[in-house]
């Protein structure tokens, strides 16, 4: 609150597949541009975002994640592209947002890492014996995004090329804090070193949120003055970084993870699923009794489902079964709840096993202040979402 950090999640984020012939992607199983459009309709999907597949010269398709040329980008860019143009035939208006790491480069084309680093000369983040840090080793490589360097010049041009030339509407950052290498043994951020026992100097370091912290304030501020959306998986190390307007989500393995916990924290406390298969409604509410929301990720609920009724949404506080927006409040508490207002209240009641309407419940009762609230008895099946009549 005293750093206003307050973030509009704009709508129900998810992922889509049209490169893909993954057929446990539920998307890739739609045949027709009709059933597709009616995908994103049963879902609720507000915010779509997908990867690129790059065809290559190799013989094999390969995702693609920032630091590859602009033109093998460019070349990629239609297993996207052509999706979105066939939603707005259909008159669907859903945002449209390719996925980019800042932080990696797959070599592409017979590239080899020794080329990588000609392309981006001292833009390698490196490991303790000077060796460029491998996030899958022989070819995927951690690259350093900074205000003028290489990386940070051939990023702004892929900017142009997604929001000028293709016309998308925003940007899905994948790993935004950082990519395997959090730490870089080549740079010197200017704050961290490594001591030895005595408390002395040994060696210049650079934690890599730092290095890449104004490259990061002015890649989303390029964004967000064109009015376009920014989702980011991972949270913000640095207090400038969260000052960005940006919509953060974690990606959890299991309930136990940091990563909700980071996502409690942190300007939008939202989640992916599980990354494993689970009752998706359960995920709802265990994630809400973290007071953290969920959107889609691979699987997906259908129908007038509890997700297409969370968004958009400002958050302003968090507590254990509760999130609680400017304009509306989700809760899987028992409890009496109230929005700060005099208008009357209701409540849309969800169940499980699908997170499905179930009942709708008004309230015009008072509080002795004579703002509006409503009183909730929520049994373990239950999702409600408060908001005015």
């Amino acid at each position: 609150r005293s750093w206003d950090l307050y973030q509009e999640i704009p709508g129900l984020f998810g992922f889509v597949h049209p490169w893909s012939k993954e057929r446990m992607y539920e998307d890739v199983r739609c045949n027709t541009d009709l059933e597709r459009v009616d995908f994103l309709e049963r879902t609720g999907i507000q915010v779509a975002a997908s990867t690129f597949l790059y065809p290559g010269t190799e013989g094999k398709s390969r995702m693609l994640f920032g630091g590859e040329p602009i033109e093998t980008h460019r070349e990629a860019a239609p297993s996207f592209t052509a999706w979105r143009d066939m939603i707005r035939r259909h008159g669907t208006t859903t945002p449209c947002l390719p996925y980019l790491n800042i932080h990696l480069s797959r070599l592409t084309d017979g590239e080899t890492l020794n080329g990588l680093a000609h392309r981006f000369p001292g833009a390698i983040p490196l490991n303790p014996w000077g060796e460029p840090v491998a996030y899958r080793q022989g070819w995927l490589y951690c690259i350093l995004p900074q205000v003028g360097n290489p990386v940070g010049q051939h990023l702004n041009q892929l900017l142009e090329l997604y929001l000028d030339e293709l016309e998308f509407d925003g940007i899905y950052l994948d790993e935004w804090d950082h990519s395997r290498a959090r730490l870089s043994y080549g740079h010197a951020d200017g704050v961290s070193a490594l001591l030895d026992t005595d408390g002395k100097m040994v060696r210049k370091v650079g934690f890599v949120p730092i290095l890449s912290r104004d490259f990061q304030v002015e890649f989303a501020t390029r964004i967000a003055r064109r009015g376009l959306t920014l989702f980011a998986n991972q949270f913000d190390a640095t207090l400038t970084a969260a000052q960005l307007p940006i919509v953060h989500f974690a990606e959890p393995v299991d309930y136990g993870s940091y990563l909700l916990s980071a996502a409690q924290l942190g300007r939008t406390p939202l989640s992916l699923h599980l990354k494993p298969r689970a009752s998706l409604f359960s995920t709802v509410r265990e994630f809400l009794k973290r007071g953290v929301l969920t959107c889609h990720y691979w699987y997906y609920l259908h129908g007038e489902h509890v997700l297409k009724h969370c968004f958009p949404i400002t958050v302003r506080e968090v507590h254990p079964g509760a999130v609680v927006g400017m304009d509306r409040i989700i809760t899987c508490a028992s409890g009496r709840f109230s929005l700060g207002t005099r208008n009357p209240l209701k409540a849309t009641i969800f169940a499980a096993p699908d997170g499905l309407l179930e009942n709708t419940i008004h309230s015009g009762a008072r509080d002795a202040e004579g703002n509006a609230v409503i009183d909730l008895s929520l049994s373990e099946e239950h999702v409600a979402v408060i908001t005015e009549k």
